[in-house]
């Protein structure tokens, strides 16, 4: 499996499910013997998107030692800077190396979690999900920016007779009304109402709904950058959402803001070393400006900010 450093952390978590974990279960390469990890972490562009180039290196030398089957994991919405992978470079790459590498088999996975009900409405020609042929399955999540009750999320994949997810996925279980008596979906029991809820609010909203959604969260975005970048102790992480992450220049992993973070409920990440042109780990602070965040919040946090960066100078 590969993906990329700022991956989220599910994609670890379903790795040790499948006990192919980078920590604790390493696979032996048939070839040459060698312990090697289960798990490749891919280093990121200075916005947290996977390195293409880097991720062909990794399949190539993994490929001269033996190994043949690659699941590779992109994001489009990346927790901490909401940073899209270029899928379609990956989907070409793909294509490619299928015709060099003899034997070498893909399966490419899209974690849109939260980008899924952004990506479509925001403007531009970027290809992306289902747009790139090489993708199999991607994962949205409804109650993210789908603005439906929690919890609400969705495996879609693609009708494929070679990769037939639905056989693998389907138990058979003669009470369960469908295909056959087949339960082909991930989970077992589940309450149907988040289904419903999700029926509900996407027939309510539409693609214009979501639109004007899409457009006020981005239009706050740029404002809330603009004040940012007049902090001159502060450096912004490029975003391709409605997520806006910065960090204290020359901190480090240091948390300066620890008491204000906690007031005001700022998340944080450590980015290792590997994401951008970071040297050290660094720490980010993050948000995530959601439908209901006005401008008027904006500017009550901005000038909050502004009392604590004073308070450190």
């Amino acid at each position: 499996m590969l993906t990329s450093l700022v991956a989220h952390y599910s994609i670890r978590k379903a790795a040790d499910l499948q006990q192919i974990s980078y920590e604790d279960l390493p696979v032996k390469c048939p070839k040459c013997g060698d312990r090697i990890h289960g798990i490749e972490l891919i280093h990121t562009d200075v916005a947290g998107r996977i390195k293409i180039n880097h991720l062909e290196k990794r399949v190539r030398n993994l490929h001269s030692n033996g190994l043949q089957k690659f699941i590779i994991v992109l994001t489009e919405g990346t927790t901490v800077s909401g940073s899209v992978d270029d899928t379609a470079a990956v989907g070409n790459l793909i294509k490619r190396l299928q015709s060099e590498l003899k034997g070498a088999c893909f399966y490419l996975h899209v974690d849109a979690a939260f980008g899924g009900f952004v990506l479509p409405f925001l403007s531009g020609e970027r290809k992306y999900s289902f747009y790139v042929h090489q993708v199999d399955s991607v994962t949205i999540d409804p109650h993210k920016m789908g603005l439906t009750p929690y919890p609400a999320g969705m495996f879609i994949y693609r009708s494929n007779k070679r990769k037939n997810l639905r056989k693998l996925a389907g138990v058979r279980e003669d009470y369960v009304p469908g295909t056959h008596g087949k339960d082909g979906t991930m989970c077992g029991s589940r309450p149907g109402a988040s289904a419903a809820a999700c029926w509900a609010v996407m027939k309510y909203l539409g693609p214009e709904g979501y639109q004007r959604v899409v457009d006020i969260c981005m239009k706050n975005v740029e404002y809330m950058k603009k004040k940012l970048i007049q902090f001159p102790e502060l450096g912004l992480i490029p975003n391709d959402m409605n997520v806006v992450s910065f960090f204290l220049k020359d901190k480090g992993n240091e948390d300066p803001l620890g008491d204000f973070r906690k007031k005001v409920k700022l998340p944080t990440h450590i980015l290792p070393v590997g994401f951008g042109d970071f040297k050290e780990p660094q720490l980010v602070y993050r948000t995530v400006v959601m439908p209901h965040v006005s401008i008027n919040m904006i500017n009550r946090f901005i000038n909050r900010l502004r009392v604590e960066l004073d308070r450190l100078k």
